[in-house]
This record gives C-alpha cells, sequence and structure tokens, in this order.
C-alpha cells in the first residue's frame, strides 16, 4: 500500500511533487524536517522503482527533481476492466 500511496501522491498531484507535499500526502505529518522525514522517503521511493525501474539505479520513470520527485513522460490514468 505504501508504494501505491506514493504513485498516488505524485499522480494527483500532476506528476511532480516536493518532499514536503509527499511527506503530508503519504504520511500524514503536518511539519516536514529533512532529519526526520527525508530517510522514510528515500526508502519508499528506492523500493518503488525497484518495481518499475528498468534499471533502479538510473531511473527514468520515477525521476529525482531539485526539491521533489516525479513521474517521468506521461502520466495517465486507465480504468480497470
Amino acid at each position: 500500500p505504501q508504494l501505491w500511496n506514493v504513485l498516488m501522491a505524485l499522480f494527483e498531484r500532476d506528476g511532480a511533487a516536493t518532499k514536503e507535499q509527499l511527506i503530508g500526502d503519504i504520511w500524514k505529518e503536518k511539519e516536514y524536517h529533512p532529519l526526520h522525514h527525508d530517510h522514510r522517503l528515500h526508502v519508499a521511493v528506492r523500493k518503488l522503482r525497484k518495481v518499475i525501474e528498468d534499471e533502479p539505479s538510473s531511473p527514468s520513470r520515477l525521476v529525482t527533481t531539485p526539491d521533489g520527485y516525479a513521474l517521468a513522460g506521461r502520466v495517465r490514468r486507465v480504468k480497470a476492466v
């Protein structure tokens, strides 16, 4: 569920979010502090990259931005059948 929450948080913010926004969206934290929250977010992103990336150490789908993370390419929601 946590990996799905990371994807949905990015999707709901048009494919990109700051670390602060992700911490608030995923873990419902009201205040963001890098020393307290960055490790948790980095672990979740690393796990997600292992699932969705062909080469997790060189990501092309879930990329790092100057202030957070973004889904690369076109982002769209497909209805479940």
